[in-house]
C-alpha cells in the first residue's frame, strides 16, 4: 500500500511539473508570436546571375526563380528565411491553379480569423487554396508532412513517460 501511494504522489509531483512547464511554454499574451515570413511564385522571373544574355526566355532554366525559392516546401530554408513578431501567430498558405500546378505559397503572420492547427482546404472555380494556421513560435516552419501542436507532443511525451513509471 506504501509503494502504490509512493508512485502515485509521484505521477502527482509528474503531472504538476508538465502543468508548469505547458503554462509556461504555451502562455498567451501580449507578447509577439515569431514566424517565419517569404513567398514564392513560380511564375516570377529573376535572372539567376549576370552575365545572362537579354534574349533569354521562359523556358530557359535560369529565369525561373527556382534558386532563390527558400520558401516552398521543397526548398524551404530556416536559415535564409526572415523570421517577423506577429500579433495572433502564424500561417502557411499554398494557392494552386485549376490544374493543381502551383501559383502562390507563402509563410506570413496570421490573416486568418482561426487559429486551426490544421490543414483546411477551400476550392473554387479558379483556384485551390491550402492554409495552416498556429501561434507558437516559429510554427509556420514545419513541412506538409509535420504540421503539428508541439503542446500535444509534450503531452504524449509526458505521458508515455508517466506510463513506463507506474509499470516498474
Amino acid at each position: 500500500m506504501a509503494a502504490e501511494l509512493c508512485s502515485r504522489s509521484g505521477c502527482i509531483i509528474y503531472l504538476f511539473y508538465a502543468a508548469i512547464l505547458a503554462g509556461v511554454c504555451f502562455q498567451k499574451g501580449s507578447a509577439e508570436i515569431e514566424c517565419y515570413v517569404c513567398s514564392f511564385n513560380p511564375y516570377e522571373v529573376v535572372q539567376a546571375h549576370e552575365g545572362s544574355s537579354e534574349n533569354s526566355t521562359m523556358e530557359d532554366p535560369e529565369w525561373w526563380q527556382l534558386g532563390n525559392d527558400t520558401c516552398s516546401w521543397e526548398r524551404f530554408d530556416p536559415t535564409r528565411t526572415r523570421t517577423a513578431g506577429c500579433d495572433r501567430g502564424c500561417e502557411i498558405v499554398k494557392m494552386t491553379d485549376g490544374n493543381g500546378e502551383l501559383e502562390m505559397f507563402y509563410r506570413n503572420c496570421l490573416t486568418r480569423p482561426d487559429v486551426t492547427y490544421s490543414f483546411k482546404k477551400t476550392q473554387n472555380r479558379l483556384n485551390e487554396e491550402e492554409v495552416y494556421t498556429c501561434d507558437s513560435r516559429l510554427c509556420n516552419g514545419c513541412d506538409s508532412l509535420s504540421c503539428h501542436s508541439t503542446a500535444a507532443w509534450i503531452i504524449i511525451a509526458i505521458a508515455t513517460v508517466l506510463h513506463s513509471r507506474t509499470r516498474s
